[in-house]
C-alpha cells in the first residue's frame, strides 16, 4: 500500500481573490491576472458569476481541473493549483477523534462564556441565550468533554 504524504494549506503559499486589491468591475465573464514568480509567468483565469441581488462574485480559475475557487496555492514544483488538484488538506481534516472532540468543547465553552479549564463546569445560561439552546449545547459539551477529560486523567495531567 503506498502512502502519501499529506500536504497541509497552511504551509502553501497562497493566491487569494478576497485579498488581492484590484477592481474587478473591467473584466469579462473571463479574463486573466498574470501572476510572475522566479521570473516566470503564470496566467490565472478570473471568472465570475451573478448574485441573486444584483453585484458579481469573481473566482480564480484553476487550469488544472477548471474549478472555480477562491484560493489557488503556489507548489514547489512551478505549479499553481487549487487544494484538490495538489491533494492538499486542511489540518482539522487530519486531526485524532480526540482532538476533534477537545476543539468542539473548547468552541462550546467559548460560546458559553466559561472558563477553558475542564474541571470548571458553570451551570449558569449566559444572559439572552434560549434555555433550549444552552441545554443542547451544555448536552454536546458534556458528550465531547467526557473522553477528552477521561483520557487526560490516564495521562496524569488532570
Amino acid at each position: 500500500m503506498k502512502r502519501r504524504i499529506q500536504v497541509l494549506t497552511t504551509r502553501l503559499d497562497c493566491i487569494d481573490i478576497r485579498c488581492l486589491n484590484l477592481d474587478f468591475s473591467g473584466f469579462g465573464d473571463y479574463d486573466f491576472l498574470t501572476f510572475k514568480r522566479d521570473g516566470k509567468e503564470y496566467p490565472i483565469g478570473v471568472a465570475k458569476t451573478a448574485l441573486h441581488y444584483g453585484g458579481y462574485r469573481y473566482w480564480l480559475k484553476c487550469d488544472y481541473c477548471g474549478r472555480r475557487v477562491v484560493a489557488l496555492f503556489i507548489t514547489d514544483r512551478p505549479q499553481i493549483a487549487c487544494r484538490h488538484c495538489i491533494h492538499a488538506k486542511y489540518e482539522s481534516e487530519l486531526e485524532s477523534k480526540l482532538h476533534r472532540d477537545a476543539r468542539a468543547a473548547r468552541t462550546i465553552r467559548a460560546k458559553l462564556g466559561w472558563d477553558m479549564d475542564y474541571t470548571f463546569y458553570n451551570s449558569r445560561r449566559p444572559k439572552g441565550m434560549h434555555k433550549k439552546t444552552f441545554d443542547r449545547l451544555v448536552a454536546i459539551h458534556n458528550e465531547k468533554s467526557a473522553e477528552v477529560v477521561f483520557k487526560l486523567k490516564a495521562a496524569g495531567w488532570l
